[in-house]
């Protein structure tokens, strides 16, 4: 589950703890592992657009 709120973003992966069930914080995804999170977040709070594309396409190619 992805929250929006505040220019933040907070992800929370669905786990089971013990005969609980709880969202708990992540910093990655089950659906897209491979992505970072803080590097998005960064690039989301670009002023400009083609700053924060380039500079995401340069992080996945690291």
């Amino acid at each position: 589950m992805w929250f929006w709120e505040d220019s933040q973003l907070a992800i929370y992966w669905l786990r089971t703890e013990g005969a609980d069930v709880v969202y708990a914080p992540t910093l990655t995804t089950q659906l897209l592992p491979q992505l970072d999170a803080p590097q998005l977040l960064t690039c989301v709070n670009m002023a400009k657009h083609v700053d924060a594309i380039r500079t995401f396409q340069q992080s996945l190619q690291h």
